[in-house]
C-alpha cells in the first residue's frame, strides 16, 4: 500500500487509489479469465513448464515473464506460481477491500515453493501485512481516474 501510495503521488494521481492493489475479485476475473471452470490462467488443467511452482524444481524466484505459455486470456504474466500476490480484501471478512489496519489480507496464486494446486485461481491464502516473506509479492492496478 505504501508503493502505492508514493506511486500515485510521483505520477500526480488527485486520487489516492488511482493505482492500487487489485480486489480479490479482480485479481480471480483477470486469473480465471471470466471462465468458471478454468483452474489456472491457461485453462481448466495443470500443464507443466506454465509457471514457477515447486514443480519446476527451480527453488526460488524468477524473473517476471519467464513462462510467457502461462499467461492468462488478457494477457497478465505470472498469475500462478513465482510469489504470492497480496489483494486488498481482508481475509476473514473479504467484503472489506478497503487500506488500512492489521488483519490478514488475502494472498492469490501460489509461488516457487507452492504445489501447482495452491496456483489455482480459487486458492485463497492469507497473511498479516506487517509480516514479510520471499515468497509473497504485489501487482498493481490502474483504475480509471474519472470519477
Amino acid at each position: 500500500m505504501a508503493y502505492c501510495h508514493w506511486l500515485n503521488q510521483q505520477l500526480g494521481q488527485a486520487a489516492a487509489d488511482t493505482i492500487r492493489l487489485p480486489t480479490e475479485w479482480e485479481w480471480q476475473q483477470a486469473a480465471g479469465s471470466g471462465k468458471p471452470d478454468w483452474q489456472y490462467p491457461w485453462g481448466p488443467d495443470w500443464l507443466d513448464g506454465r509457471a514457477n511452482t515447486s514443480e519446476s524444481t527451480l527453488g526460488r524466484l524468477t524473473a517476471v515473464g519467464l513462462y510467457p505459455e502461462g499467461a492468462s486470456r488478457q494477457g497478465a504474466i505470472d498469475l500462478a506460481g513465482t510469489v504470492w500476490e497480496w489483494c486488498l480484501n481482508r481475509f476473514y471478512r473479504p467484503e472489506f477491500a478497503r487500506p488500512g489496519g492489521d488483519a490478514g489480507r488475502v494472498l492469490r496464486g501460489g509461488s516457487w515453493n507452492s504445489s501447482p494446486a495452491n496456483a489455482r485461481v480459487v486458492y485463497r491464502y492469507w497473511r498479516d501485512p506487517a509480516n514479510r516473506s520471499g515468497t509473497v509479492g504485489f501487482r498493481v492496478v490502474c483504475a480509471c481516474p474519472i470519477h
